[in-house]
């Protein structure tokens, strides 16, 4: 997409009205950026000058700022190296219905850094537009008192969304140089790629969500027990590709570099409602429902509200949304909750499969909830029944 404009804060966003809720978390880059006919002070003391460009987002205390070196000189036009910026929520960026970003030029010769040129344009149509590359052409850059100058920027800018699922990754490893890799994540996850069992189909999984979105996977190289290189890779530059046409990276590492590739696997969404119990609750202060999914990598847990209860049956009006990749089974628990510690206690635990669900979109059942720990009041053969459905 390619938008052409010569004033500042030209890009408007292409709905007249976009709803802040609509921003989702993720990493917006700047992936080329060229000033035509740049001249700053260096023109009239007859010195070099070296530009560098700040891009500002946000207000007060939301600030980001970021910036960009030169990259190389072609006479009187620069064009500035790739720089970006995480977003964990673009949506506190949003003021009076845009989301602005500022840029402005400086020359670093200068102990006083002089501004030699800004502008600002509108972001909040790129944000919306995930994965899609905008290139904003023509944008002039005012010098300070001058309206007169023909300084002009083109960019392209694309936003990446921060995604919910599982990356699997696939370390090349040479048994002659690296016995295994191990990798980690801040959050405790980790694992080891082995050179001696290395299978090219057989990679290593990792489970991203907003925990780990903005953090970054460690890597180890070992030869024996011997540590030899160590590296780093940001999260958000693995999740790409898929299974039958996977991205590859490379790892600088101290004194060599690691090859990995990887594919992404999105989470979906399976919504749990019209939860009810069916049997007698006496005795119970607070009676919930827990329904978890397990998969290569990763446990997610939702749990329901206060539940209403008539007679036998306790229901709850809770609409409960699980992320599933590679899950087949969900489990189902009647637990007592205690609003003081947090903590509940498992009376009754079922299972039911979900296969159905991919094929039929939807699945209304009643799940057998086996004794888990005995509560006086309960007797056997209770269950649940419930909706589940794609999200």
């Amino acid at each position: 997409m390619n938008v052409s404009h010569g004033h500042v804060g030209a890009l408007a966003a292409e709905d007249s009205v976009i709803d802040a809720k609509r921003f989702m978390p993720g990493r917006l880059s700047i992936t080329y950026m060229k000033v035509k006919n740049l001249r700053g002070r260096a023109d009239e003391t007859n010195r070099k000058f070296s530009p560098y460009v700040e891009f500002h987002i946000g207000y007060g205390e939301d600030y980001l700022v970021n910036r960009s070196s030169t990259k190389y000189f072609e006479g009187h036009d620069v064009t500035f190296e790739m720089v970006s910026f995480d977003l964990p929520s673009s949506s506190k960026y949003f003021v009076d219905g845009d989301v602005v970003m500022s840029i402005k030029i400086h020359d670093d010769k200068f102990t006083d850094d002089r501004l030699i040129g800004e502008s600002s344009i509108s972001i909040a149509s790129i944000l919306a537009s995930n994965g899609n590359e905008i290139e904003v052409k023509d944008v002039k850059l005012i010098k300070p008192g001058d309206v007169s100058t023909n300084t002009t920027t083109n960019l392209k800018l694309v936003f990446q969304e921060a995604k919910v699922g599982m990356i699997k990754m696939y370390p090349k490893l040479s048994a002659t140089e690296v016995s295994r890799v191990d990798t980690s994540l801040e959050d405790g996850q980790s694992k080891t790629a082995l050179a001696s069992t290395s299978d090219p189909d057989q990679g290593i999984e990792f489970w991203i969500d907003n925990t780990n979105w903005f953090g970054f996977f460690s890597f180890r190289s070992f030869c024996s027990d011997e540590i030899v290189a160590e590296g780093k890779m940001h999260v958000l530059d693995c999740v790409q590709g898929n299974e039958q046409d996977r991205e590859f990276s490379i790892v600088p590492m101290q004194s060599s570099e690691l090859e990995i590739g990887h594919c992404f696997f999105e989470a979906g969404y399976v919504e749990i409602s019209n939860l009810i119990f069916e049997g007698d609750v006496t005795g119970l202060a607070d009676p919930r429902i827990i329904v978890r999914s397990k998969g290569k990598c990763h446990i997610s847990t939702s749990m329901t509200g206060e539940a209403l209860c008539k007679g036998v049956k306790t229901q709850w009006s809770d609409k409960l949304a699980l992320p599933v990749v590679d899950e087949y089974i969900l489990s189902v628990d009647f637990c007592e909750y205690d609003e003081v510690t947090g903590e509940s206690d498992c009376i009754r635990t079922g299972e039911i499969n979900i296969l159905s669900l991919y094929r039929d979109g939807k699945i209304e059942s009643r799940v057998d909830l086996k004794q888990h720990t005995a509560v006086s009041g309960l007797k056997r053969n209770k269950y649940c029944l419930l909706y589940a459905s794609p999200n």
